[in-house]
């Protein structure tokens, strides 16, 4: 009669020997039947939606329909423009849920450059410590802190919303500015209503109270602003938001989040999206679509030059894991390790 719970129960009959895999083949097939003969909107929106191990347990203490949040779902639930080209290969740049290192912000003339362009112009000068110039605008990055800030504040001023989202983070750190998180919330917000994306992504972050219980408020403040970056294209942003439309009884829009993630090309919403293959709540044909578009999308921003820093990445990562004891586990925590390594390093250099 369609129940899931009783092909999983014959499952393990047949792997303890108490069915025959001819028996059980036929009783999947008048399953999967009656499935596709039942299937509609209001039974979708009753059936269970099996994402707890895959999402971390996330639950969620607040939710308010996202339709009240944002005037409505049907920008929500287009699909996002692609992302970008990279001003130097042309490329669309990588998502955002790839590694820090796959895209890097300039100051100097506001682009952003994709990590395959970065490392071709910083690898020759890496051994010998050389200035590397920017790829877009050939001037030279500044090694000193103090003068990336500087830019970062003369864009911001300019209202780049990129330069806010990195200055926000350098006040939220205490790095170069003095540490202060009201700050950096002021700056992101400002940036986040200019249209944001980062900032937008970071506040839904912020605002997703710790251990997923808070109020009523910072629960729509999240919601809301990890709807915006989901409609300017953040994959991370809409992945969240599948998630708590899930947790929340909506399962219906929780895969419409999944599916256009994973066609946009992001790795976890197409777990969830073959997840939903098995339970019966994406057909093939839909998935195969998806697939399509999820394949077509990775090969439009992946290329040999940006598998380099990805390669460079794991040796980095696996050096600072022998030289700290195993104490990186992240690439975030990578960068933090190595800052603090060049630190030691200069103030090695001024005692001489």
């Amino acid at each position: 009669m369609g129940d899931n719970e009783s092909v999983y129960e014959i499952e393990d009959f047949v792997n303890k020997g108490y069915v025959t895999k001819d028996n059980y083949e036929k009783a999947y097939e008048l399953h999967q039947s009656y499935i596709e003969s039942i299937l509609s909107d209001q039974r979708e929106e009753a059936a269970g939606f099996k994402l707890d191990e895959l999402t971390n347990g996330w639950s969620f203490g607040y939710y308010e329909p996202l339709q009240s949040l944002n005037g409505g779902d049907d920008e929500l639930f287009k699909q996002p423009p692609p992302n970008a080209d990279c001003p130097v290969c042309s490329i669309p740049l990588p998502l955002f849920s790839d590694s820090p290192l796959a895209r890097r912000y300039q100051s100097c003339c506001g682009q952003t450059i994709c990590g395959g362009c970065m490392f071709v112009v910083s690898s020759p000068r890496m051994a010998s410590g050389a200035p590397v110039p920017c790829p877009s605008c050939n001037t030279l990055n500044s090694e000193d802190e103090k003068e990336t800030v500087k830019g970062l504040m003369k864009r911001a001023y300019e209202k780049d919303v990129n330069a806010m989202a990195l200055l926000g983070s350098r006040y939220a750190e205490g790095s170069i500015v003095p540490k202060s998180r009201d700050k950096a919330i002021e700056i992101w917000e400002e940036a986040a209503e200019l249209g944001g994306i980062w900032a937008s992504y970071t506040l839904g972050n912020i605002y997703k109270p710790p251990n997923d219980v808070g109020d009523a408020k910072d629960w729509k403040k999240a919601c809301r602003y990890y709807a915006k970056a989901a409609k300017g294209g953040h994959d991370v942003a809409r992945y969240n938001l599948g998630v708590l439309e899930n947790n929340h009884g909506s399962k219906i829009k929780a895969m419409k989040h999944m599916l256009i993630g994973a066609a946009s090309g992001n790795d976890d919403s197409l777990t969830l999206v073959k997840q939903g293959v098995v339970d019966g709540r994406v057909s093939n044909e839909a998935f195969a679509d998806t697939l399509r578009a999820y394949n077509e999308s990775k090969k439009l921003m992946n290329n040999a030059q940006r598998d380099k820093p990805k390669e460079m990445e794991n040796r980095m990562m696996n050096m600072m894991n022998l030289m700290t004891g195993g104490q990186v586990g992240t690439v975030g925590e990578l960068l933090k390790e190595g800052r603090k390594i060049e630190q030691t390093r200069k103030r090695g250099n001024r005692r001489r």
